[in-house]
């Protein structure tokens, strides 16, 4: 199964599949967020049948959009980034096995 999760990924994000470990957190080590998190989110609940209904896609991922050196001096953007929940393989590998969510919210 671990090895599906993260040949799926692999396939998804263009990374090799060698380079892929189950630590890796998505956002941080392999640049998915916005558009790119999305599509692997339907890909990866379609392929392995998990229900994600309760995934909180805002607390992991950020918006689509370009470098906007702006944007670091919102007050917003330093939160999102000091309270943003890392979801790594492992996560998904865990979703994978159990078809459900694993990861929970306060």
């Amino acid at each position: 199964l671990s090895e599906r999760v993260m040949q799926m990924i692999a396939d998804q994000t263009g990374f090799r599949r060698s380079g892929l470990r189950l630590e890796m957190d998505l956002a941080r080590d392999l640049g998915v967020d916005g558009d790119d998190a999305r599509e692997l989110r339907v890909r990866f609940s379609d392929d392995f049948e998990v229900n994600l209904v309760n995934l909180k896609f805002p607390r992991h991922f950020g918006p689509e959009a370009g470098f906007n050196p702006l944007a670091l001096l919102r007050p917003s953007w330093w939160r999102w980034r000091r309270e943003r929940v890392p979801i790594t393989i492992a996560d998904l590998v865990q979703a994978a096995r159990t078809r459900t969510w694993p990861i929970g919210y306060d």
